[in-house]
């Protein structure tokens, strides 16, 4: 599991959260995404 891939699954997972963004659902994985970033 590369880094290159985590960068392209959190570009990827970034573009639904924003088209997800009025659900909970929606910021609650983006809280989880700027998290995982901060590991990268």
């Amino acid at each position: 599991y590369s880094l290159l891939q985590k960068v392209d699954t959190y570009g990827f997972n970034q573009l639904w959260v924003e088209k997800s963004s009025d659900s909970k659902l929606g910021i609650a994985i983006n809280d989880r995404l700027m998290r995982a970033a901060s590991d990268i």
